[in-house]
């Protein structure tokens, strides 16, 4: 899987990523950034493969003028609904997609769909992250709470910890500002 980090404050925006990616036991090393960039958002993508490339193809479905997040997520929905891409069991109300996203845009919103895609704002000054390296992300940077870091050294470190102590989150950190 992969790990994959954001946070904000006011209009100052970082993103954070790792990589590398693991396919079965293997380390794959492509390149391909796990944000994908339309108009003003940008989507971290982290979870089956299959469901992030289809996103990546149909990205302008994504990039209309007029786009919020709720209106993003729905997009998703449509675009999977198109692809026959959803797990629900009987018991759940809703669809499950295999993917878990971080929506940002570039005036700083942070935004986390998760597997359902529901959406929930995430405060500036917090830091997000999306992937089997979640858990890692988050401890990290709340051990940090109280150190007076930059943003990108919070970044840094919340992501670095998650590649180290995650064996799906291979590879190096990325840290970039869109």
């Amino acid at each position: 899987m992969t790990i994959i980090t954001a946070l904000s404050e006011g209009e100052t925006l970082w993103l954070g990523e790792n990589t590398a990616v693991t396919v079965g036991d293997a380390i794959l090393v492509d390149g391909t950034s796990k944000w994908i960039r339309f108009g003003d958002w940008l989507l971290g993508a982290a979870g089956d493969s299959v469901q992030i490339d289809i996103l990546r193809l149909n990205s302008d479905d994504l990039s209309k003028p007029d786009m919020d997040a709720l209106k993003i997520a729905q997009a998703i929905r449509d675009i999977f609904k198109d692809h026959d891409i959803a797990a629900k069991d009987d018991e759940e109300a809703t669809s499950r997609y295999g993917i878990s996203c971080i929506l940002a845009h570039q005036d700083g919103r942070i935004f986390d769909l998760d597997p359902s895609l529901a959406i929930s704002p995430i405060p500036s000054g917090k830091l997000w992250a999306s992937g089997s390296g979640r858990d890692y992300a988050l401890g990290a940077d709340a051990a940090l709470h109280g150190l007076n870091l930059s943003l990108e050294e919070r970044m840094n470190r919340a992501t670095n910890a998650a590649i180290t102590c995650d064996v799906n989150c291979p590879g190096t950190a990325h840290i970039f500002q869109p």
